[in-house]
């Protein structure tokens, strides 16, 4: 049964939703920022804050977001919703009335980031490629986020792929130890002359980023997706 819902209105598009404790955070793609949410009392959602170009220097349309808690604070992390902005925003949203900017992370990817993801204290960037430059996943020290930028500790990339033929990871995922990596390709058509994979990398030394299998569709006996 529907409890209640969050609406702040007709015209608004979540394309995010995270959940920590008691708190909603919605991430819009049309312009609305990213609405802090109390949760506390799930029948009367209460309005906290909002991120957006001029409360906190976030972005006013995001694509993906994530929230990371170190050190008794929260970090709204967001990429953009527009693929010719790659900046990466770090918000403070401990105070959601008044988020605080803490930078830009300007990643090496020559074109956009569609993806983050963290583990311990690493991020691991998707990056969507051109057709003439192979896309990357960055691999950032986030250990102390809230006093220095980003560090970034390697980079994969996968030389024996088509550039054209859709190089684009569209996420990855760690191992529970943080050992491995597991890298998704978006492509148009999976059943093509060039379909998407699975890739899996040993990143215990991120440095130098160790291909140890690749997984495709015929390898789990699929045709089709949706």
């Amino acid at each position: 049964m529907l409890r209640s819902w969050y609406n702040p209105g007709n015209n608004q598009q979540f394309l995010e939703s995270i959940v920590v404790g008691n708190r909603g955070y919605f991430g819009s793609g049309n312009g609305g920022g990213v609405h802090i949410v109390d949760l506390t009392d799930p029948s009367q959602p209460s309005l906290l804050g909002i991120v957006n170009s001029a409360n906190g220097n976030g972005y006013n349309s995001i694509h993906e977001m994530l929230i990371h808690s170190h050190n008794g604070s929260a970090y709204l992390i967001a990429n953009s919703n527009f693929t010719s902005q790659k900046l990466i925003k770090i918000v403070n949203v401990s105070d959601p009335a008044n988020p605080v900017h803490i930078s830009d992370l300007a990643v090496t990817e020559v074109n956009w980031v569609h993806a983050m993801h963290i583990r311990g204290g690493r991020m691991y960037t998707s990056g969507w490629g051109t057709s003439q430059n192979r896309a990357k996943t960055e691999i950032y020290d986030i250990s102390n986020l809230g006093k220095q930028m980003p560090v970034l500790l390697g980079t994969i990339t996968d030389p024996s792929a088509s550039i054209t033929a859709g190089n684009n990871m569209h996420s990855t995922w760690t191992s529970e130890d943080g050992r491995y990596l597991y890298s998704a390709r978006e492509v148009t058509a999976s059943n093509g002359e060039h379909p998407g994979d699975l890739r899996v990398y040993d990143v215990l030394d991120p440095a130098n980023p160790l291909l140890v299998n690749r997984i495709s569709m015929a390898d789990l006996g699929l045709n089709a997706v949706t």
